[in-house]
């Protein structure tokens, strides 16, 4: 695991995960995203990424693509509801949804709790 003693991430888990948080935000667009789902998706995916931060350099792009798709559908989530927040319950079922289309996020493979 890429967390250190100190619970700080390694340089490139952390970049990592920054990249992926910007998509995110990218597909979100003007929705506030709640800390609660910055927290789950770090707990979410901090694990994946260490183990598959080799392939990043290939896999990323691909990634980065579904995240980007997430996000979106996650704020359309929150709309429909009239929510101008994103809110774990948006998130989780934007993450399952994604995660249900094969092959469209090779890094980070299904992991859904």
């Amino acid at each position: 695991m890429a967390v250190t003693s100190s619970g700080s991430l390694s340089d490139a888990v952390f970049t990592v995960l920054v990249q992926i948080y910007g998509a995110f935000a990218q597909g979100a667009g003007h929705l506030h995203v709640d800390d609660e789902v910055i927290l789950r998706a770090r707990a979410d995916y901090v694990p994946l990424i260490t183990r598959d931060l080799e392939h990043w350099p290939v896999e990323g792009p691909r990634t980065l693509a579904a995240t980007r798709a997430m996000g979106q559908l996650a704020a359309h989530l929150a709309m429909e509801h009239g929510e101008v927040t994103i809110r774990l319950k948006h998130y989780r079922s934007a993450q399952k949804a994604i995660h249900r289309m094969r092959g469209i996020c090779p890094f980070v493979r299904p992991h859904i709790r």
